[in-house]
């Protein structure tokens, strides 16, 4: 068509992503949605919209839209992408290491080349610039557009809340809430990061998060024009209008500003030279005339290895000129790396990286370097590598095209799957001075204690050594280099020489004390069945167990033979001769021992051990400790006390005992102490009384209750003293109304009425349990029954017996015989218990109480003003009831 080739044409656009999200909005705004009324002046009888009026009308539209972005999320992060999986976001090629070198946009790179097929996608990438991407990507593609569509629906949203409000306040007031909740979204979908998260902003991918940021953004930003321009008027924004007008213009204009401005050199500086001379299916570039970078990338191979088949001196052979003096290779598979191969081929090599997604199983080393060699560095790291190998020397070693010294510097052998490195890499490589093992799960053993000569320590030969830590099961976790220290040192202070031949073995490696810093080892020595007669003379430090299971022993002296093992716990001395232990308690071993066992043994003789340190005094508790605790539990108590007395105030409207309790100011009580009670209170008291103060008929109530709450037996009622108070209580709360709703007086004289309430309450309410326990016994005499009960409570009282009764007589009495239905009243209900002792406290002099009388003696007590006693209710209930005793 044209100049133009159909075959290549891209479909996918900035310009076609716009009108398809615009098509689809305008059809739900025509189709679904309720148009929104034109705004009038508000007059004073017009009903103002309410707070969702903006959003109901387009409920429906929404609902389509966010099925739509549930559709993005369902493709972009569970669709199973052939050969890359679910969920990933990036840019594949060199991404994370080229673990997902054939994965370019994931799903929704996946999805366009499905459906337009790679020519028709966008091919002026930078991605296969900075990521060595071989598969074709376009940023405008079709799973953005869902994305899209929410986004240019955000902005029909905006028109409506415009349409809908007329006053400046509550549009501003809606677009900061949608800006609000867009913005956490986003943010809680990149968890606050830029390129990172669950979903992260991406907008060659249009992701979610990229759309709701931008959202929040622009209507934040046209609150502020709103603000500037609409309601404070500070500027007209004649600006916006002439952009708006011209854009098309302005970006033409911007365009050629940038391409006329930006310096040539900075473009030359950014061009890359593609070799031809490459191996098959590998690109060779070099961005300068020194390094050189070989990347090999197979279609639809996952690992990336382009040249796993390809025999590694073919490989090298294979690029192109051989001048470089840098070369990395990316993305190849090999069994066998000989550096020796890349030497024969790159004469002037300083440097030889192998980068991943590389796998490399072993690495081969020559024993010589040639004379014209310059290779320093070496970086073999990530590829999984498990083992080096260092070639040996050869018997012409020293011949004229070897060198005398290697010129290998440093070596990064990090991030692999060695256990082990041989000790030959720093022997034959004088000058080598950093190596770099982190990464790898090393094992703590002998092939590794070079790295412990001091020469290697002192110069921190190898890089983070304090950071590299065992990988062995005993060991795991543990600092590398002090493990070895453990083990050679152990090795080093075994009695393995003849006679003993015994094998030491760190079984763990566990932290000293927990006062102390630092590890130890636990050694174990074994020296079984080696034929010895005798204990060795010494064994290595932190030795904790000792077999000397099967051999000669005939006699063991532990002040002799063990005296000196300091750490040892365990000792196995099954199957010996032994007849004789001796001195034992002497030493530490006796204190610290663990086990110790003797089986297959002739004893004859086992000395005593005795056990009177074996419970030691423990840690010295000082008496300020004691306080403190004390201090500190107090301080806690008092707070929860103060936590449930505001919540008890708060909730019941009860005021605390302490409260209660606490004498009052005049000014505050909420009845004066001196005042005399009304004259229509008086005269529910008796004629002959004399006339009391309110305060005074409080104390006289209090003191009634407390008699009633703790003598055995029901009391005379105080209905007078009840109905003075309960009157008083209305008066006191009449007087309430009329004082200022903030005068602060009104709560501390409600809590004096919650206390008198509760006093009120409390003393009826012990009334009526009594009448209910002691019913049949108080109903015996009907005329002691009327002068302790009031009306009211006799009436209850006949009701709860009446109904019994009858109870009784139904359920059960009527099905006994005859000499059995008989109910023996004292026999079956409770009887107040007059033998309880009571506190009392004397309000008179009273001389000669009898508190016990019997045919032998008698005892007598003589009552003086403000005693107290502990005595048997019976004795003194006359004086409860003439007021000579108070209860307490």
């Amino acid at each position: 068509f044209g100049k133009n080739d159909l075959s290549k044409l891209r479909i996918p656009g900035v310009l076609q992503r716009f009108s398809v999200a615009y098509l689809v909005v305008t059809v739900l705004e025509l189709s679904v949605s309720r148009r929104p009324p034109i705004p009038e002046p508000y007059s004073s009888n017009a009903e103002r919209p309410g707070a969702l009026a903006d959003v109901r009308p387009c409920l429906v539209s929404w609902f389509v839209v966010g099925c739509g972005v549930a559709l993005h999320l369902v493709l972009t992060l569970a669709l199973n992408v052939p050969g890359c999986g679910r969920g990933y976001l990036g840019p594949g090629g060199m991404h994370k290491g080229g673990l997902y070198a054939n994965c370019t946009g994931g799903a929704a790179g996946w999805i366009d080349r499905e459906i337009f097929g790679p020519a028709h996608l966008h091919r002026a990438s930078k991605l296969a610039t900075i990521y060595n991407t071989t598969l074709s990507y376009d940023p405008e593609g079709a799973l953005g557009t869902l994305t899209t569509i929410l986004l240019a629906y955000f902005g029909v949203q905006a028109g409506r809340t415009l349409l809908t409000y007329r006053d400046f306040k509550p549009r501003v007031k809606r677009f900061l809430i949608w800006c609000t909740v867009l913005g956490g979204c986003a943010l809680w979908l990149c968890e606050c990061r830029w390129n990172e998260g669950w979903i992260p902003i991406n907008k060659n991918l249009w992701s979610l998060s990229f759309v709701l940021i931008s959202g929040a953004t622009s209507l934040l930003l046209f609150s502020i024009l709103m603000f500037i321009l609409d309601h404070k008027k500070w500027w007209r924004g004649g600006v916006f209008v002439s952009a708006g007008g011209e854009t098309m213009v302005l970006f033409r204009q911007l365009w050629m500003f940038c391409v006329l401005t930006v310096p040539v050199s900075l473009v030359n500086s950014l061009s890359t030279e593609v070799l031809t001379e490459c191996p098959e299916s590998c690109k060779c570039t070099s961005s300068d005339q020194v390094s050189l970078t070989v990347s090999c990338f197979e279609q639809g191979v996952i690992n990336g290895s382009g040249s796993k088949d390809q025999d590694v001196a073919d490989f090298f052979q294979a690029i192109g000129p051989q001048r470089f003096s840098v070369l990395s290779v990316v993305g190849v598979r090999w069994d066998v790396l000989d550096v020796s191969h890349v030497l024969n081929n790159f004469p002037n090599l300083v440097s030889l990286s192998i980068q991943p997604p590389s796998a490399i199983s072993n690495l081969s080393l020559p024993s010589c370097f040639a004379a014209s060699s310059q290779l320093a560095t070496l970086n073999i790291s990530n590829v999984n590598l498990t083992s080096v190998v260092v070639q040996p020397p050869l018997p012409n070693s020293k011949s004229s095209h070897c060198a005398s010294d290697s010129p290998l510097r440093t070596v990064d052998l990090s991030g692999n799957a060695l256990v082990s490195v041989p000790a030959s890499l720093k022997v034959q490589n004088h000058h080598l001075h950093a190596l770099d093992l982190t990464g790898n799960p090393l094992k703590c053993s002998s092939s590794l204690y070079w790295l412990l000569e001091a020469e290697n320590l002192a110069n921190n030969f190898v890089i983070g050594a304090d950071t590299l830590t065992c990988d062995n099961e005993r060991f795991r976790g543990k600092p590398l280099l002090q493990s070895l220290e453990f083990l050679l040192e152990a090795d080093g202070a075994c009695p393995s020489s003849p006679p003993f031949r015994c094998e030491c073995e760190v079984k763990r490696i566990v932290p000293l004390a927990p006062n102390e810093n630092g590890l130890m080892p636990l050694i174990s020595v074994n020296c079984s069945h080696r034929g010895l007669s005798f204990f060795p003379p010494s064994l290595p430090d932190f030795a904790w167990e000792l077999r000397m299971e099967g051999n000669n022993l005939e006699a063991i002296d532990f002040v002799q033979d063990v005296g000196n093992f300091s750490h040892l716990v365990n000792l196995y001395l099954d199957d010996n001769q032994i007849s004789v232990i001796k001195h034992m308690e002497l030493t530490g071993f006796a204190e610290n021992f663990r086990l110790l066992s003797l089986r297959g043994n002739r004893f004859e003789q086992i000395s005593r051990l005795p056990l009177e340190d074996m419970c030691e005094p423990g840690v010295k508790i000082h008496y300020l400790d004691v306080l403190n605790g004390i201090m500190a539990m107090g301080i806690t108590l008092l707070v929860i006390k103060l936590i449930y007395d505001w919540y008890t105030y708060r909730r019941y409207n009860k005021i605390p005992w302490l409260a209660r309790m606490m004498p009052m100011s005049g000014e505050n009580t909420i009845m004066d102490s001196a005042a005399p009670l009304n004259d229509s209170l008086t005269e529910s008291l008796d004629e002959d009384s004399e006339v009391m103060t309110a305060a005074e008929v409080l104390l006289q109530l209090e003191g009634l209750w407390l008699n009633e709450w703790h003598a055995p037996d029901l009391l005379n009622p105080g209905s007078e003293l009840v109905e003075c108070m309960a009157e008083q209580v209305v008066e006191m709360e009449r007087n309430l109304k009329k004082l200022p709703k903030r005068d602060f007086r009104i709560g501390v004289h409600r809590m004096e009425l919650s206390r008198i309430r509760y006093i009120l309450c409390s003393y009826h309410r012990i009334r009526l349990e009594k009448i209910e326990n002691f019913a049949y016994s108080l109903l015996s005499d009907r005329t002691k029954a009327e002068a302790m009960m009031t009306a009211e409570e006799l009436r209850y009282a006949l009701n709860l017996v009446n109904n019994t009764n009858e109870c009784l007589e139904s359920l059960a009495l009527r099905h006994l015989p005859s000499n059995l239905s008989q109910l023996d009243t004292k026999s079956v209900f409770p009887q107040p218990d007059l033998d309880e002792f009571v506190f009392i406290k004397s309000l008179r002099n009273v001389p000669g109480i009898v508190l016990e009388e019997d045919d032998e003696r008698q005892e007598e007590v003589d009552l003086a003003i403000g005693e107290r006693h502990v005595v048997k209710y019976q004795p003194v209930a006359h004086l409860l009831k003439n007021g000579s005793i108070q209860l307490i």
